[in-house]
């Protein structure tokens, strides 16, 4: 981190040649707390909450032990407790809140937990998180047998559930869509590129941020869109702000520490990836998602009221 001129260009660094997952917590001489999650978001970077202010810690019971309060208790706190919350989701995921969570393994348990749930006579909040078809999509694919089976699935289970519900309301949604991809193209294999880079670039493989050597950016960008302008669109940074392409409103003061001077967002079927001198691994998606398309950007809502 101290190779580099600031607190973000060194962790951004940091994060592009530690090999594995690392989160970095910094406290500043001035009294500020940096919170860097695992650039990959392996593991989490949780925040909790009190009257004097907010905490970061890589695991809830660290705030919770000191009288921080975790976000999804508020649900509970703000009804005066006259709504109970829970929370489900798969058991590898850590939770540590007061309110009740309840681990499953697989689908059938998924839907099973929130049945039991509702059944209870009280009033009640439950967010319910499953890992599939996502997880079976990015390995199998959008359209194979492995995904349609998921989905078949979920479809069925769900309409056994809605089917028993009695004065409930179901939403379902997804954080976003997926589409199927072309083996990865290692943006290292292209120097007249790399040579531009001030640092690695970062973010997804299909919205790709690029800090630039100032000298050079008008040579990256025209670089760049001679190879890649079929399957990407190459924005600046104030086109993307200009654009909203992060959602309406006045930027976050962060914003800029991740929107480097080019911002790459895919609209065809290429995803890119960048190997640090220290990473020899190298690994495919079939399908993925955090790019311009249809697929990726629609999420479907589907809302089942049961009188």
């Amino acid at each position: 981190i101290c190779q580099k001129d600031s607190f973000v260009n060194g962790l951004l660094f940091a994060q592009s040649v530690i090999e594995g997952t690392a989160n970095i917590l910094i406290l500043t001489d001035d009294g500020k707390l940096i919170a860097a999650r695992d650039r990959l978001g392996r593991i989490p970077v949780q925040i909790g909450k009190n009257d004097d202010g907010y905490c970061a810690s890589f695991e809830q019971f660290a705030y919770t032990k000191l009288g921080y309060e975790h976000v999804c208790d508020q649900i509970e706190a703000i009804t005066s407790h006259k709504v109970k919350a829970y929370m489900v989701e798969p058991n590898h995921i850590e939770y540590k809140g007061k309110n009740q969570k309840i681990g499953i393994e697989d689908a059938v348990g998924f839907f099973e937990s929130i049945e039991k749930l509702c059944q209870k006579d009280e009033e009640k909040f439950i967010f319910a998180y499953w890992n599939d078809p996502d997880k079976t999509m990015h390995t199998a694919g959008c359209y194979s047998e492995q995904t349609k089976a998921k989905l078949q699935e979920i479809n069925d289970l769900l309409k056994a559930l809605s089917e028993k519900m009695e004065d409930t309301l179901i939403l379902v949604s997804a954080d976003h869509g997926l589409i199927d991809v072309e083996n990865k193209t290692y943006l290292n294999d292209y120097p007249e590129l790399t040579d531009c880079f001030l640092i690695p670039p970062f973010i997804e493989g299909r919205l790709m941020s690029f800090f630039i050597r100032e000298d050079l950016r008008d040579v990256f960008k025209k670089r760049f869109n001679e190879l890649f302008s079929n399957d990407f669109i190459l924005f600046t940074r104030q086109e993307a702000i200009d654009m909203q392409l992060f959602g309406p409103g006045q930027p976050h003061k962060k914003t800029f520490d991740f929107i480097g001077d080019f911002i790459a967002c895919a609209t065809g079927h290429k995803l890119f990836d960048y190997m640090p001198l220290t990473k020899t691994k190298k690994f495919e998606f079939t399908a993925t998602h955090a790019g311009l398309t249809r697929e990726e950007m629609l999420v479907p809502l589907v809302i089942i009221e049961s009188k």
